[in-house]
């Protein structure tokens, strides 16, 4: 029998659910490199609050006066379809593990990790 050896588990932590060509690009780059090193790679699913309420779907209740009115009316539709675009790209794409809210989720399954990228 082979003495086969364990491949390195790596967990990528890093800002990817933003709606930002640049910062899921990066991310899925760095995912495909690490797993091209013979490692098992995932991205951790940390949703930070702050980027949550600004990389979201445009909702009518969000608008708070005339002006956010006529930004939902013009933009939403494009804004929306590109929203779902890249949740899509991340579902499909990326070795997302599940979503994490604080720090002290993390640390409880800190120990499934060899090392992490963040």
């Amino acid at each position: 029998m082979k003495n086969e050896k364990r491949k390195p588990r790596i967990g990528i932590i890093t800002f990817h659910r933003a709606i930002n060509y640049g910062a899921l690009l990066q991310t899925y780059a760095l995912q495909e490199a690490v797993s091209r090193l013979g490692c098992v790679c995932n991205i951790i699913d940390y949703r930070n609050p702050r980027l949550e309420r600004l990389h979201k779907e445009s909702k009518l209740s969000d608008c708070r006066n005339l002006k956010d009115l006529g930004r939902f009316i013009v933009y939403s539709r494009y804004q929306n379809e590109k929203f779902k675009k890249f949740r899509d790209f991340s579902s499909k794409y990326l070795e997302l593990t599940r979503p994490y809210k604080s720090i002290d989720e993390l640390k409880i399954d800190a120990s499934e990790y060899d090392s992490f990228i963040c």
